[in-house]
């Protein structure tokens, strides 16, 4: 799906779902923006929604994400953050529909309440 989109010209897209979601997009290495929206009240569930599952994910304390700005929308805060990977390379797993490809690179967006 990547790869059609990338070839129609699309070099960004928004992308918004749930921890799997997110998570599939993190793992894999399409992604390089990350954009959080942190709304200015707590839910007390005791299991609430994860933005992301259990995962290998490429960044971490070694290598960690760039905050390349930080301004408020009314009362939510948004952080944008930038990806940056040592290095960038195909998937050698994807599930059939996240087909990565170096060549182009999406944007990870999520609405946190």
């Amino acid at each position: 799906m990547l790869d059609d989109l990338g070839q129609r010209g699309i070099g960004r897209l928004m992308v918004e779902g749930r921890g799997e979601f997110h998570t599939q997009f993190l793992t894999l290495d399409v992604a390089d923006e990350l954009h959080l929206a942190i709304a200015p009240f707590l839910i007390g569930d005791p299991a609430p929604p994860k933005f992301v599952s259990a995962g290998n994910f490429p960044t971490g304390p070694r290598n960690r994400l760039t905050l390349i700005e930080a301004r408020t929308l009314g009362d939510i805060g948004l952080l944008c953050y930038q990806i940056h990977l040592q290095s960038r390379q195909t998937p050698t797993t994807a599930p059939a529909n996240l087909h990565g490809s170096p060549s182009y690179r999406g944007v990870s967006k999520n609405h946190l309440e």
